[in-house]
C-alpha cells in the first residue's frame, strides 16, 4: 500500500489539471494536428509535457525521478480525460 501512496505522490496534479483544462478548452480549438479531436489532445499533452520538462531543467529544478514522474502524470491525466473529463467539460461547455 505504501508503494502505491508514493507512485501516487510522484504525479504532478497541477500539472495534470494544467493538461486537462487548458487540452480541452484551448487545445481544442486552436491546436490542429491531426484531423481527429482525441489525436490533438495527445500532441497537446505531450508538447506541453516536453515544454514543462525543459522549463524545469532550465530553472534548475530539475531531479531524478521527473522524466517518470511527468510520463506517470501524462498517463493520469490523458486516461482521465478519455474516461471522464470529456465528457463532463463537454457538458459545462454546452451550459
Amino acid at each position: 500500500m505504501e508503494q502505491i501512496l508514493n507512485v501516487i505522490g510522484l504525479i504532478d496534479w497541477y500539472f495534470l489539471v494544467f493538461i486537462i483544462l487548458v487540452g480541452h478548452f484551448w487545445a481544442d480549438k486552436y491546436f490542429r494536428v491531426f484531423k481527429e479531436k482525441k489525436y490533438n489532445f495527445l500532441a497537446f499533452a505531450t508538447l506541453a509535457g516536453g515544454i514543462y520538462l525543459l522549463a524545469k531543467l532550465g530553472a534548475g529544478e530539475f531531479k531524478d525521478l521527473d522524466p517518470f514522474a511527468l510520463l506517470l502524470t501524462y498517463f493520469v491525466a490523458t486516461s482521465f480525460y478519455s474516461l471522464f473529463a470529456k465528457a463532463i467539460l463537454d457538458k459545462i461547455k454546452g451550459l
